[in-house]
């Protein structure tokens, strides 16, 4: 199933593309973040996904930093895609 996927790799981007997407308002309606599951020893960058063995607080705050990232008031976002992103029930008033 996977192998299907070499045939779309221009759809895959990197973190720092998603942050951009939603600064300037052109994320797609479906994005799908996947986590560091190893190191990349040239960006002296640690796994943040949340299975053991590893630090499972980096995938914390990775979910932090998606969530802030995507309700940011600063973001181009519209008041109804910040409450899309949040849930209608989890909006504060």
């Amino acid at each position: 199933m996977l192998s299907q996927l070499w045939d779309h790799l221009d759809h895959f981007h990197g973190y720092q593309r998603f942050k951009d997407d939603v600064a300037s308002g052109d994320l797609q309606r479906r994005s799908f973040i996947e986590p560091r599951y190893g190191v990349i020893v040239e960006k002296n960058a640690l796994p943040n996904d949340q299975h053991p063995p590893h630090d499972v607080t980096l995938g914390e705050q990775l979910i932090a930093d998606v969530t802030t990232t995507r309700c940011a008031p600063s973001s181009a976002l519209d008041e109804d895609a910040a409450d899309r992103a949040l849930g209608r029930a989890g909006r504060l008033l």
